[in-house]
């Protein structure tokens, strides 16, 4: 008879290729594994496996494969929406979301939300706009707080805010470069938010997957210049102080410069915000429409909202 168990059995064989170390991950014996599944070949009058070493799924193994991820996916599901019923209060809510934006937002929002529900566990991923994507689509996280538009089909997403990049240039850089011209060059990216008039300079920036490299990319491109970049890395925090140190120019989010003393941060750097669209974008919070969204990660987005 076809059951859940089964399933579980057939797909841990799928996925180790050996009955010995499926049976292990299993704990149960090889002989009870090999019962399994020669009961469930019998049942439904095909070959699921080629039994090679390592084994194979034949072409019904692997149509099988399909609809047994599917229903235990389903049941799983279920399970959740059952026990959401039954008690909303429990339960856990897998957030994703970028490395230093986690810094800034979850602290403003997590303490009021363990106040509120305190036997809900929080577990966190940190990484860039594709490692966020990636996760959300394979139900690795339940939300993910990222630029908008996602990159992931069919999600449902609240809006948070706007954020605005800004552009750090060190004064000793500047000076450098452009000597006398330098006040003037400052004043006519203020003006116009143009960087082509950096393009002999050298660039601090993200490694690409990032929001903030992803607009600094397009503004490049858009001004037909290819820039000059001495340093890639997943950490922003790292390029502001490398930028400090006057080894580039570099960009950095104006929100998170909440909290310093003072935005400019030292007399050594130029801080400046440009006029333009494309250095601004949306920030929201999401979760994948194909799956059960509890309760209290509702109620999680409601209070991402609110704050």
């Amino acid at each position: 008879m076809l059951n859940f168990l089964n399933f579980e059995y057939f797909l841990a064989l799928a996925e180790e290729k050996n009955f010995t170390r499926a049976a292990k991950k299993l704990f149960i014996s090889q002989q009870s594994l090999s019962g399994h599944i020669s009961s469930l070949e019998e049942e439904l009058g095909v070959l699921l496996f080629e039994r090679t070493v390592p084994l194979k799924l034949t072409y019904a193994g692997r149509v099988f494969r399909e609809y047994a991820a599917a229903f235990l996916s389903e049941r799983d599901e279920m399970l959740k929406e059952i026990g959401d019923i039954k008690d909303y209060t429990r339960g856990e809510i897998r957030i994703g979301i970028s490395h230093t934006r986690g810094k800034v937002f979850l602290p403003r929002i997590l303490p009021r939300f363990k106040q509120e529900y305190p036997h809900i566990q929080i577990s966190v991923l940190e990484g860039n706009n594709q490692e966020l994507a990636s996760a959300l689509k394979e139900g690795d996280i339940d939300l993910m707080i990222d630029r908008l538009p996602f990159l992931v089909e069919e999600t449902e997403t609240v809006r948070l805010g706007t954020e605005e990049v800004l552009l750090i240039l060190p004064d000793a850089l500047l000076e450098s470069v452009f000597s006398e011209e330098k006040d003037h060059v400052l004043t006519e990216i203020e003006k116009t938010g143009r960087l082509s008039m950096l393009k002999d300079c050298p660039f601090l920036l993200n490694k690409p997957g990032n929001t903030v490299r992803s607009i600094a990319d397009n503004m490049f491109l858009e001004e037909g210049f290819k820039p000059q970049i001495v340093m890639e890395t997943e950490n922003i925090e790292t390029l502001l102080e490398l930028c400090k140190a006057g080894m580039g120019i570099t960009f950095y989010p104006q929100l998170f410069f909440s909290g310093r003393e003072s935005l400019p941060l030292s007399k050594k750097l130029h801080v400046i915000r440009m006029e333009r669209e494309d250095a601004r974008f949306h920030l929201g919070i999401g979760y994948s429409k194909k799956r059960f969204i509890s309760r209290a990660t509702r109620a999680f987005i409601e209070m991402a909202g609110q704050v």
